[in-house]
């Protein structure tokens, strides 16, 4: 059986049909045929999608996992579910597990248990055994296993000495890194940045130089070795001029999607599902982080999903868990704080299809005939309610929970299945 799917506008900037709106058609997995018009067969089925755009298959470069270990949050399924439904066709995955992945044996476990999922898993290693910053795991066996790269996620670099022998022992593999930069000496076990507004609050506050040093630190590694890495979260000025001045393509600058839909006055009520890392940032920054966006600094954006049960949000705010359940909501945030017209959506589309996968070193599923059918097919002004039907377990850690959102996801087609969102 074949897909015809009617009248959609493409967004690919590397096919040919970019921008036109056109009938595609799907058989055996693979793009068969793209035309203005075309005719259905018997075996044809045919779906039509109001207001309906089509892009290369979304890819969300940090995923935040509880499985194994703290399914009661969410399990693996159920993560790879949000995803699909978020328009997402490949995730990358950052275990925030029991046991910790710091040997192949958990790397195994993740694709083994995600293998007859339709969205690809791509699991990150931990860098140092435990998160501890001290001691190397097995990268080159856990790169054999599956890991495409390796991090400490959200915990700082503590010893440079460190970071700098793990880069030269996987010189000869190359994997990828990430960092969360923060110089934690400078930090003070606070929870958000220092700002006139945090500190009208009575928070203590983050300087913005301990963002900026770690960045520092990191652009000289960089220099010295060609790992492609992540430097997630990096908010402030001072540090994105620092990774415009040196101009690295191995360098690629991430921002969770929340943080441009919510500034640090949400802070104001103490509701621990603002608690997130990095910490929401003034009004003022944010419209800097869009100007970074525009002239490429920034070149990712991620959900940094991370499901928490009722118990660790619902609690006071210096108890609670960092982290927002974000798969779902990711695009809306997008369109709604850069905006849906066609140059917003095609920058939104280079920030998660075209340099996540340069990142990955992968070639973005592509839009013409005879390729891999690897879609997202999405209504840009389109809305929705986030309701409770949108959701399995207990997670409910997003802030936008019962309101009507902007940016719906219709579905995706992917592993040679079609799986509607509508």
């Amino acid at each position: 059986m074949g897909f015809l799917f009617q009248n959609i506008k493409i967004f690919d900037k590397h096919s040919p049909f970019h921008l036109t709106t056109c009938d595609i058609l799907i058989e055996q997995g693979k793009i068969s045929k793209i035309s203005k018009k075309i005719i259905p067969a018997k075996e044809h089925k045919v779906i039509k999608l109001p207001n309906a755009c089509v892009s290369p298959g979304w890819i969300d470069a940090h995923v935040n996992i509880s499985d194994p270990g703290f399914e009661f949050k969410e399990t693996l399924q159920e993560t790879c579910s949000y995803a699909i439904r978020g328009g997402f066709t490949t995730v990358v995955v950052f275990p925030e597990t029991t046991p910790q992945a710091h040997d192949k044996t958990l790397i195994e476990y993740i694709l083994q248990n995600t293998k007859s999922f339709p969205v690809k898993v791509l699991p990150f290693g931990h860098l140092s055994y435990e998160r501890q910053g001290r001691q190397m795991n097995p990268y080159y066996e856990m790169t054999k296993a599956g890991a495409i790269g390796f991090s400490d996620n959200k915990k700082p670099i503590n010893d440079w000495g460190f970071l700098f022998r793990v880069l030269q022992y996987t010189s000869t593999f190359k994997p990828l890194f990430s960092f969360y930069p923060i110089e934690e000496s400078l930090t003070f076990k606070q929870h958000v940045w220092e700002s006139p507004f945090t500190l009208k609050l009575g928070f203590k506050g983050i300087p913005a130089l301990a963002q900026v040093q770690a960045v520092s630190n990191l652009l000289r590694f960089a220099g010295l070795f060609d790992n492609h890495i992540e430097l997630y979260g990096v908010v402030h000025p001072e540090a994105l001029d620092l990774v415009k001045k040196v101009k690295l393509s191995n360098v690629f600058v991430s921002i969770p999607s929340y943080i441009l839909s919510f500034d640090e006055t949400y802070l104001q009520t103490f509701d621990p599902v603002f608690k997130t890392l990095p910490a929401l940032i003034s009004n003022d920054l944010i419209k800097n982080l869009k100007k970074y966006i525009n002239e490429g600094i920034v070149r990712m954006v991620v959900s940094d999903h991370y499901a928490h049960n009722p118990e660790a949000k619902v609690c006071e705010w210096n108890f609670a868990a960092y982290g927002m359940h974000n798969l779902l909501t990711s695009f809306s945030y997008l369109i709604m704080s850069l905006g849906d017209d066609t140059h917003s959506i095609e920058k939104i589309l280079d920030l998660i299809v075209y340099q996540p996968a340069a990142y990955l070193q992968l070639a973005p599923a592509s839009i013409t005939e005879g390729a891999e059918a690897d879609l997202t097919f999405f209504a840009p002004s389109a809305t929705y309610h986030l309701s409770e039907e949108h959701f399995t377990g207990e997670s409910r850690n997003n802030p936008s929970f019962g309101k009507i959102l902007q940016g719906k996801v219709l579905g995706v087609f992917t592993r040679k299945q079609w799986h509607p969102n509508i």
